[in-house]
């Protein structure tokens, strides 16, 4: 009797510990089902490369893609939250307003990599990312809310900026990027949208930063002889734009008409060229580029009133 007992005992406990298990386990994948940054990143799951890798800047790309494409803006008020929320107050380089890149571990934790690719384009996209999403939703109370670092991440890109108009990649690497200048001008114009919509922040300031960077681009970066941009510039050395080949000349040159129209401001011969030659070498090609190429390519082929 007392055997049958213990074994019944045991069964029961064998029971409860499973359930346990269980919801362990169950308590787990909620949690890091609940991260926005990684829950946006699984809506693209089977078109990413890398799933160890979670950059904030892809994710940014992929929040503007579901935007635009008139999806899940609440996952993206989420993510932009979280974004906020995550970004240093003080990162390796001594920055505010960065965002680190992140390793994904085996139980889907997000484990910092304390280093990103660059801070001016980051903080560009994101940028973007936060007007876009307050002209789709007019909520202003998360703009009121999380006004001083948005100005942190603003004013990211002007503590890069050099006196050439043009934005360095990171405080310790130089180089200058056509992609990320792209990008940082339209995070700067964004900056100046989003100031006026909570009349907040020092606007002229901003238009000053993005007017530098437009005339830094158009003075330092175009090549003459090629009609198109050159992809980089350190110090002397320009990196030169084969359109032939996609990356990263031709996507850089890309980038130039996915966010932001007014940065041909005064050079609309410039534009109407350089797309017409990007169509006759690249277009058509969409569907075999990485995710977050495509959705920027994407971007640019609808701002120029195109069909893929």
């Amino acid at each position: 009797m007392l055997l049958l007992q213990a074994m019944k005992l045991k069964k029961i406990l064998c029971a409860l510990a499973a359930s346990l298990f269980v919801l362990a386990a169950s308590i787990g994948a909620s949690e890091a089902a609940e991260n926005p940054a990684l829950a946006l990143m699984k809506l693209y799951w089977g078109q990413i490369g890398d799933r160890d890798l979670l950059s904030p800047y892809t994710i940014s790309i992929l929040a503007l893609n579901e935007l635009e494409e008139g999806r899940n803006t609440g996952m993206v008020k989420d993510f932009i939250v979280w974004y906020l929320e995550t970004t240093n107050d003080s990162d390796m380089d001594g920055l505010s307003g960065t965002i680190y890149d992140f390793r994904i571990s085996a139980n889907g934790d997000l484990e910092p990599i304390k280093d990103y690719d660059s801070a001016d384009g980051y903080a560009g996209v994101f940028l973007h990312l936060l007007n876009t999403y307050y002209e789709k939703t007019g909520d202003k109370e998360t703009l009121v809310a999380n006004w001083q670092k948005i100005e942190h991440i603003a004013y990211v890109i002007s503590h890069l900026q050099d006196a050439d108009g043009l934005t360095r990649a990171t405080e310790k690497h130089h180089m200058k990027y056509l992609m990320d200048n792209a990008e940082a001008y339209a995070g700067a114009s964004a900056f100046v949208a989003l100031s006026k919509a909570v009349r907040k922040g020092n606007r002229k300031y901003y238009e000053d930063v993005c007017a530098g960077i437009r005339k830094g681009i158009h003075e330092k970066m175009f090549d003459m002889k090629r009609r198109n941009y050159i992809w980089a510039l350190n110090n002397g050395e320009r990196f030169i734009t084969d359109l032939k080949k996609f990356y990263p000349g031709a996507y850089s040159n890309i980038m130039l008409f996915a966010y932001n129209r007014a940065i041909f401001e005064g050079y609309a011969d410039r534009k109407t060229a350089l797309w017409k030659d990007i169509m006759l070498e690249q277009g058509g090609r969409t569907a075999d580029l990485p995710i977050e190429q495509r959705i920027i390519f994407g971007f640019a082929i609808r701002e120029m009133g195109g069909k893929e």
